[in-house]
């Protein structure tokens, strides 16, 4: 159960608290492959629900296992229209 001190705002909004709380704990108890998976997939998730929305993500707050596999994951984002900063 969330409680906000305001008004929650639009679904989209609340959608992104859910995102970052998401792959917050499944990075925190170390699951970082599956923390991983899941920026990618959230992601592509949202830009495919609301394609005119513009989405970024930012390179040096998400890390893959290896740097080869962190690479990876942010070609993939970029390819599917998702904007990648501090790269």
């Amino acid at each position: 159960l969330i409680r906000f001190r305001s008004a929650a705002g639009s679904a989209a909004e609340i959608g992104y608290i859910f995102y970052a709380m998401t792959v917050g704990l499944t990075a925190g108890m170390g699951f970082l492959v599956m923390a991983l998976v899941m920026v990618v997939l959230i992601a592509l998730l949202f830009k495919a629900a609301m394609p005119e929305a513009p989405i970024t993500v930012d390179a040096s707050c998400c890390a893959g296992v290896t740097p080869e596999s962190h690479r990876h994951a942010l070609e993939t984002m970029k390819m599917c229209q998702i904007k990648v900063v501090n790269d």
